[in-house]
């Protein structure tokens, strides 16, 4: 008998699973796009919520009242002795701007004898006020030169009409400091000097007027600046602090 021979040894091949090149390239934009689309969502829904707790957090400061301590009210009438220098020292503590020409409530303006201002405060808030001061004489003799007498209140008009007399706001001795001791007083935008708000705006905020309250633009420079180097930078704007 012959021999016999020996069985041939199958050889298995191992499957290969070959995905097409076109198709992995859509499946990591895919995935790429929704990574994309989730963090938009995140960020939007962090910047819709901390842009709701800083307007929260502005409208109470604009409306927390500050206790404080107020003198007695200036009050003007017809011959109170009073100089045109005591009145405008007097409006200048209190907070008025002197201006060319008055329009607005807290401004003065300096014309000859007389002295116009819009009072803040008071029955004649809002009305245009007119101090008129009379004119200062020297009193003299052939033998000697007396001084001139103190000033005078010649006549007070509000509206455009003679009237008995004007309050205007009264000083504050003193304000009532919280825990932070801070001491706080609206100013208006008008009365900062321009070059004092370049100054503020280039150090603290440059996009002031472009973003609505958050930079993003700042804040993901900050974090680029953070993560890169060593230095430890912020990004909060004026309207944040």
């Amino acid at each position: 008998m012959g021999k016999a021979k020996p069985r041939a040894r199958s050889r298995v091949r191992g499957w290969r699973i070959r995905i097409p090149r076109a198709r992995w390239k859509r499946g990591l934009l895919g995935i790429g796009a929704g990574l994309a689309l989730v963090t938009t969502v995140v960020l939007g829904y962090y910047y819709i919520e901390f842009s709701r707790i800083i307007e929260a957090r502005l409208h109470g400061e604009r409306d927390r009242v500050i206790p404080r301590v107020f003198a007695r009210p200036l009050r003007l009438h017809t011959g109170q002795g009073l100089t045109e220098t005591e009145l405008v020292a007097r409006l200048n503590d209190v907070g008025y701007t002197e201006t060319s020409r008055v329009e607005r409530s807290g401004e003065f303006a300096l014309s000859g004898r007389a002295i116009a201002f819009v009072p803040r405060g008071g029955d004649q808030a809002g009305k245009p006020v007119r101090v008129l001061f009379a004119e200062a004489k020297v009193a003299s003799t052939s033998r000697r030169v007396g001084a001139a007498p103190p000033g005078r209140i010649e006549r007070v008009e509000a509206g455009g009409q003679t009237v008995d007399d004007v309050t205007i706001d009264p000083p504050m001795l003193a304000g009532l400091v919280t825990g932070s001791r801070e001491k706080r007083r609206r100013v208006p935008l008008a009365t900062i000097p321009q070059r004092m708000q370049q100054a503020v705006l280039a150090i603290e905020d440059r996009r002031f007027f472009t973003h609505p309250g958050v930079d993003p633009i700042g804040l993901v420079a900050a974090v680029a600046t953070n993560l890169t180097t060593d230095r430890r930078v912020g990004r909060s704007t004026v309207t944040q602090q």
